[in-house]
């Protein structure tokens, strides 16, 4: 059970760098396809399971279940990062800083009225 602990913490760990490093959401996406893909490194510890006991494989499985929602979780995390840093740069390309601002009248309404 234990080998099976640091394999998922290995692949983890991968998993985080790689997502960390994606530049766009196309990237993000290939490495979401890579770990949690049909075809994906998840999957093939999934396999691995097979010879466990019947006993085994609960704990085994929840193991994996668990590596698979801290990889959800940073998945989303560099999914709302890259979103951030869209919207910064689109903020950042429409608003001129150097644009004088628009004055507000002075003063105000006297609070008598006119016809009194």
């Amino acid at each position: 059970m234990t080998e099976l602990a640091s394999r998922l913490d290995d692949v983890l760990k991968r998993f985080a760098l790689q997502s960390g490093r994606a530049d766009d959401e196309q990237a993000l996406e290939s490495v979401r396809v890579a770990y949690l893909g049909r075809n994906g490194e998840v999957t093939t510890v999934r396999r691995a399971i097979e010879p466990f006991r019947i006993n085994e494989r609960p704990e085994a499985g929840k193991l994996i279940n668990d590596a698979v929602a801290a990889m959800e979780r940073l998945l989303q995390a560099a999914y709302e990062e890259l979103e951030s840093r869209r919207f910064d740069a689109e903020l950042g390309a429409s608003i001129d800083v150097t644009f004088r601002s628009i004055r507000r009248p002075a003063g105000s309404i006297h609070p008598r009225p006119a016809n009194y």
